[in-house]
């Protein structure tokens, strides 16, 4: 009754005409649906330099898999900042692809400086900067910020981690060693003779 069909099965479809003048033909199609292969690698990531991930893109019903770096593995090691792209042909021959960015992030550079061995006054203190602004900072005491303040000997250390996950340890050895106090008391005159 219509010119054409939607079909949503597999199978056989035929069409029977009648034309105008009463002559009549048919034909049959067969329709086969293939799938194409659902590829499904991770998101958009980020790693830290001198690090390396797996890009995993088995798939079901792959017959072969090609990335852009030519490799034909389901899955390849990734370590330098590029978009990975993955064919995977099925094994009934269609095609289905993704891609993911990963971008190399450099880890922070922490220096708390030499190991300090020096004498202080009684009662002062010496500051210890991780830099870094808008990282975030944990100190072997717990503490959070930037700058900590000490006063007293020990080895101290901090981590250092930045937006994307990437972390830097630093540590340094101070020794306060505290000048003698010296009071000869108030000034004197002395007179002679």
């Amino acid at each position: 009754t219509t010119p054409s069909l939607t079909v949503n099965q597999n199978g056989n479809y035929s069409l029977r005409v009648t034309a105008t003048n009463g002559c009549i033909n048919s034909d049959t199609i067969l329709i086969n649906t293939r799938l194409i292969p659902q590829v499904n690698l991770i998101a958009d990531t980020n790693i830290c330099e001198r690090d390396t991930i797996i890009v995993d893109g088995t798939t079901a019903g792959a017959g072969t898999y090609l990335w852009n770096t030519n490799a034909s593995t389901s899955n390849i090691k990734v370590f330098q900042t590029n978009q990975y792209k993955l064919s995977v042909t099925g094994t009934n021959g269609c095609v289905g692809t993704d891609s993911v960015q990963v971008t190399v992030r450099p880890y922070p550079v922490v220096d708390l400086g030499s190991d300090i061995n020096a004498c202080f006054e009684v009662g002062s203190n010496e500051f210890l900067n991780a830099r870094n602004p808008g990282c975030n900072y944990r100190w072997d005491n717990n503490y959070n910020g930037q700058v900590r303040i000490i006063n007293q000997s020990g080895l101290y250390w901090v981590d250092v981690t930045n937006e994307w996950l990437c972390n830097t340890r630093d540590s340094i050895n101070v020794t306060m060693k505290w000048n003698p106090e010296v009071d000869l008391g108030n000034d004197t005159n002395v007179c002679r003779g």
